[in-house]
């Protein structure tokens, strides 16, 4: 007596669930009688849960919850919460039976398939929800130099096909081997980065990468095996002024293929028995006093090249050039 109280109704939904009527600062100062507290409609809420190929998804588990809402019982305002949780069954159904609730936030999961998370549903009558999984592996391989010796810390990475946005990004170890886990069945884009300190090096984090991607379809555990990478070759910067004369420290960055080139005019090389497409970069290189910088790269027909020296005026953006015949950039 003379206490406030806080009064919870929790009902069993019979189905694997409870609603909580929650009655908050009840003070009693005297016997009190809350009269007829008549509960919101029950209602049914069947969920189909399938994956990608529209097949069934046993045994995933289903966690229902509920954000607090308000609701007059008896004259009484109570604070409604649901929270319900179960599997599906052989055909990937289960139904749930509960109160009207404005709010529920659905979440499954299964092991070997992407979650479902925050799918929310105002139940105010019997309702069907079909909910898609879509399953996940793993894709793996090593990573070799073209002669056999271990590619390590290189970055792997996908995105699903055509989204552009990378995903998981993992690094090859010091066998050059990698795993991916989680990717999505589908078709998925592949990235290989190879990434090396230029040398010579120049001003800054003077680097220079290699890249190759491709587009896989994905419906099982993959193991790509060794993916041995093409040998490097010779690709000489040579800056001069208008007069011809070499430009010594100046700064460059680079792409090849130049900007512009369409994917189906990139380098083609097989790795571990899928066709990739691949070509190079790097920033901050220097030139020497013959105002050239040599590196080991891939050397395609044509780059993109900035170029600034101190003394010079800086080109605009990046210039395409042509690579020529004895792998020269002027």
């Amino acid at each position: 007596a003379f206490q406030n109280h806080d009064l919870e109704l929790v009902i069993d939904d019979g189905t694997g669930g409870t609603t909580t009527f929650t009655r908050q600062y009840l003070r009693l100062d005297t016997d009190t009688d809350l009269g007829t507290l008549t509960l919101p409609p029950r209602h049914t809420l069947t969920l189909n849960v399938v994956d990608q190929n529209n097949s069934p998804v046993a045994n995933a588990d289903i966690n229902l919850t509920s954000t607090p809402h308000s609701v007059q019982l008896g004259g009484n305002q109570f604070t409604q919460t649901t929270q319900h949780t179960a599997t599906t069954n052989t055909t990937g159904t289960h139904t749930i039976t509960t109160h009207t609730h404005p709010n529920l936030t659905i979440g499954i999961t299964r092991d070997g398939y992407r979650p479902v998370t925050s799918q929310t549903v105002n139940l105010n009558a019997s309702t069907t929800l079909n909910l898609a999984m879509t399953q996940v592996f793993t894709v793996s391989g090593r990573v070799l130099e073209s002669d056999g010796s271990p590619a390590q810390h290189v970055s792997v990475n996908y995105s699903a096909n055509g989204s552009g946005n990378s995903n998981t990004q993992v690094s090859s170890d010091e066998n050059g081997d990698f795993v991916l886990s989680g990717v999505p069945a589908g078709e998925i884009d592949l990235s290989i980065n190879v990434s090396n300190i230029a040398v010579p090096p120049g001003p800054g984090e003077a680097f220079v990468g290699r890249y190759f991607g491709a587009t896989l379809p994905l419906g099982s555990d993959l193991e790509l095996g060794n993916l041995t990478l093409p040998a490097t070759e010779e690709l000489t910067f040579e800056v001069v002024d208008p007069d011809g004369n070499p430009v010594p420290d100046a700064s460059l960055g680079f792409t090849s293929p130049g900007t512009g080139t369409q994917i189906a005019d990139f380098p083609q090389t097989t790795l571990g028995g899928v066709d990739f497409f691949y070509g190079t970069g790097g920033s901050a290189l220097k030139t020497g006093p013959d105002g050239t910088v040599t590196i080991n790269t891939y050397a395609a027909d044509t780059a993109s090249v900035g170029v600034s020296a101190y003394g010079f005026q800086t080109p605009t953006g990046y210039t395409s050039y042509p690579v020529g015949p004895d792998n020269t950039i002027t």
